[in-house]
């Protein structure tokens, strides 16, 4: 497994990462993931997915939510 680089998972840690989302490979906003899995569910996977990206950045973060797949991509902010 290749890291990225220190710096930026230095940057990581203090918020340096951007969040996307992807309902069936089409992108999403937080506010239409919210509405197809409400807001305590949407928290608690948004918590769950930063620990599994800190863990294994290279990991696809995702979930069957009944309407589709919904995965959370980040991306480092440098």
């Amino acid at each position: 497994n290749v890291k990225p680089r220190l710096s930026c998972w230095a940057g990581y840690t203090k918020g340096g990462a951007s969040m996307k989302l992807y309902l069936n490979g089409k992108k999403i906003t937080q506010k239409a993931a919210k509405a197809q899995v409400g807001e305590a569910r949407f928290k608690a996977m948004v918590k769950e997915a930063k620990a599994a990206f800190r863990e294994d950045p290279y990991e696809e973060i995702s979930w069957w939510i009944g309407s589709g797949i919904l995965v959370f991509d980040f991306e480092f902010d440098c």
